[in-house]
């Protein structure tokens, strides 16, 4: 019968819609948004649009996620291609001289900032990642280990007063072992948490 043969007619596949005109990426749109990557208005470490925020360049990264301390997004996902030399003045007075990818500092670079702050070393997609040079405006410096846009692994930070710091880092902050050295003669030399020594872990150890 007709009614049969409608039961075992294989039902019929949804049709997508038809998408028309361009759809921007958010590769696209950050390269679009990005007027002046080395100088941007930043009113927290993370602003409501999906960007983080490197302190010690001043910059903000188009970013999805964080994993492992490395910046995951669009934009790194498209960064096959090999970096290629250019130096570029700013109309905030920064200047970059090193290598780009895909418009964002990538490999060996020099940022100079029209403060006086200078760094120079690794980048990766924007931020400062692998070992590096930071000259502060004040006097300070630090030279070492970077992941993320922070100071991250092992380094040496020197204050204009004299006074040295040298061990481990996380996350921008003294973290691990590590020993301060002050003209006076002050110092710490042991354990650090979160930028200070670690008091908790001596109490335990004099108990």
């Amino acid at each position: 019968s007709e009614s049969k043969e409608e039961d075992k007619a294989p039902p019929k596949k949804p049709t997508k819609p038809q998408q028309s005109g361009h759809i921007e990426s958010l590769y696209e749109r950050a390269v679009r948004e990005r007027d002046d990557p080395s100088e941007e208005e930043h009113p927290s470490m993370r602003n409501g649009r999906g960007k983080i925020y490197n302190p010690l360049t001043g910059q903000w990264s188009a970013v999805s996620q964080q994993t492992q301390g490395r910046p995951h997004s669009a934009v790194s996902a498209a960064s096959g291609g090999t970096p290629k030399y250019e130096a570029k003045t700013f109309p905030s007075g920064n200047r970059y001289e090193g290598e780009w990818l895909n418009g964002k500092y990538h490999g060996r670079g020099l940022l100079k900032y029209a403060d006086g702050r200078k760094y120079e070393g690794e980048w990766h997609q924007g931020v400062t990642h692998g070992k590096g040079h930071f000259h502060y405006s004040n006097g300070d410096q630090y030279v070492g280990d970077y992941q993320a846009g922070l100071q991250h692994g092992q380094g040496r930070f020197v204050w204009k007063n004299g006074d040295v710091y040298v061990g481990q880092w996380q996350k921008g902050k003294r973290h691990g072992k590590g020993k301060l050295t002050k003209v006076n003669g002050d110092g710490f030399n042991g354990m650090w948490k979160e930028g200070h020594p670690d008091m908790q872990l001596l109490k335990n150890v004099h108990r």
